[in-house]
């Protein structure tokens, strides 16, 4: 099977709302609501099927970059980046290549405490290049 270059590449982009928690971004507070999420997911020229995630999450009305985290992972395995976003938020987000190559998986939740109060799930056919 041929190798994926841009996986995901048409980035999730999501935008989580539903509270109205605040967060200090410099002086301002960053409403949930106004919170983007973007997620890729590119293979890479490493030896063993190994993909990277990149996650990046902005405050959508000033467009700061609150969060920026890559993770490296293979075909088969999950990976997962954890941002606390505000005081008491904390987004979780999943990502997965099954062992084929023919699929990616993409999860974001958002916890108040322990408590769910946001979850979006995506899963994208992956065609050849």
């Amino acid at each position: 099977m041929n190798r994926k270059k841009a996986v995901f590449a048409a980035a999730v982009l999501a935008t989580v709302g539903a509270l109205a928690a605040g967060n200090t971004a410099g002086s301002e507070t960053v409403q949930l609501d106004q919170v983007g999420i973007e997620v890729s997911i590119t293979a890479t020229d490493m030896p063993g099927v190994i993909y990277e995630c990149t996650a990046v999450v902005t405050d959508l009305a000033s467009e700061t970059v609150l969060s920026s985290s890559k993770v490296l992972f293979k075909a088969g395995e999950e990976a997962q980046i954890r941002v606390g976003t505000t005081p008491g938020l904390d987004l979780h987000i999943v990502v997965s290549v099954n062992e084929e190559e023919t699929e990616a998986q993409y999860s974001a939740s958002i916890y108040h405490g322990e408590a769910l109060v946001s979850s979006q799930k995506v899963k994208v056919a992956l065609g050849r290049s």
